[in-house]
């Protein structure tokens, strides 16, 4: 059995650079790779994550402890939302994915910034055209990922919310400070879940209105 296996594709870029979930001494990571070959090819025992780092394999986050990390942090921020209404809703849940898709990627942005601080620009590069396109594909991909693990698919019909995900992150990124703050505002992560609700609830009633049209 190989040291190292290839469990999910986060992003990949043309040139094979990219983020994957693999499995290594046991445990599932959210890795980086300079080239999804390296992984592809290693025939040897590897001994640590050292040794993969010489390779240009980087373990940036064990995703079992950075889940954990995204629920209870998203538990904090989403306690100001306590409307019986709104904690039963479906926009409710999605908007809780949202936040710990969002705390999952800067988890694994910060841990890359101190393994090494030139795989930075892998995620944000400043120089590039549209320097948040890649930021918010890694999110899109992790957010359908912890829709898979959790089962949710079907229950929260995430297919139909695929065309707003873009407007979406964009959004809970130009609010992050809710991510920052040892003591948060209220009123931001109110606002923010209105704002997010209003979306979801326009293409619910765009899909209702297609639908009566066609009978």
């Amino acid at each position: 059995m190989k040291d190292v296996v290839i469990r999910y594709t986060i992003f990949q870029k043309e040139n094979k650079e990219g983020l994957y979930l693999i499995d290594f001494d046991r445990n599932t990571y959210i890795a980086y790779a300079e080239n999804i070959d390296i992984i592809k090819d290693i025939e040897e025992p590897i001994a640590d994550s050292e040794e993969l780092e010489k390779l240009g394999v980087y373990l940036l986050r064990n995703i079992r402890e950075a889940l954990d990390f995204s629920e209870k942090k998203t538990k904090k921020i989403i306690k100001y939302l306590n409307d019986e209404n709104t904690i039963k809703s479906k926009n409710f849940k999605i908007f809780i994915l949202l936040l710990e898709t969002y705390i999952i990627y800067y988890q694994i942005f910060l841990s890359s910034e101190v393994k090494n601080p030139i795989l930075i620009d892998f995620f944000e590069n400043e120089y590039a055209p549209n320097k948040n396109k890649i930021k918010i594909e890694v999110m899109k991909k992790l957010f359908n990922y912890l829709v898979g693990i959790k089962m949710l698919e079907s229950k929260l019909e995430i297919s139909k919310y695929e065309k707003v995900l873009n407007d979406l992150f964009i959004m809970v990124d130009k609010n992050k400070s809710i991510f920052d703050r040892e003591i948060i505002d209220p009123l931001t992560i109110i606002n923010l879940y209105n704002e997010i609700d209003k979306i979801l609830n326009n293409v619910e009633n765009e899909d209702i209105k297609y639908d009566t049209t066609l009978k």
